[in-house]
């Protein structure tokens, strides 16, 4: 105990004891918290890093079938592809097309396939553009070369 009282002593006003590693650091590697009579958390940032990679750890352990990815490997989304999975559930994705908007994605495959080139499918009217919107419906896709595509950018031509 009497170790303990020594450190603390040896504290100054810049700098804060971390409870968990036992060292004096600069008030900078502290994060901040306002429930503190000091305003800062009681352990150090590189303490508290570790401690919460370790609780991650744990939990992913207890619950891996939540992280598994039904058809096997590392299951991620990028950030794009979340952004487009909320905007076509907030637009309303029209269900009674989708047999229609398969078929014409199939079409782009058997051109892909055939030609050897790659092909996109497109949407006339952008579904998010500046003026107008358009929907996710069959008479609103083409089917593209890909530079083709990739050169129209989000506008309506």
């Amino acid at each position: 105990m009497a170790a303990i009282s020594d450190t603390f002593a040896q504290c100054d006003a810049q700098q804060k004891f971390c409870g968990k590693c036992g060292k004096t650091r600069p008030h900078g590697d502290f994060f901040k918290d306002r429930r503190a009579r000091d305003g800062l958390y009681h352990i150090c940032r590189g303490c508290k890093a570790a401690l919460r990679s370790e609780s991650n750890r744990k939990y992913y352990l207890a619950n891996k079938e939540k992280y598994a990815n039904p058809k096997g490997g590392p299951y991620k989304r990028s950030s794009v592809q979340n952004r487009e999975k909320a905007r076509r559930r907030k637009q309303g994705y029209h269900k009674q097309y989708r047999a229609e908007i398969m078929y014409i994605y199939s079409l782009a495959r058997e051109a892909e396939a055939i030609t050897g080139n790659l092909y996109h499918v497109d949407h006339i009217v952008p579904l998010n553009g500046k003026m107008i919107s358009g929907l996710h419906v069959p008479w609103n896709l083409q089917i593209l070369p890909k530079e083709q595509n990739l050169s129209k950018g989000n506008r309506l031509r």
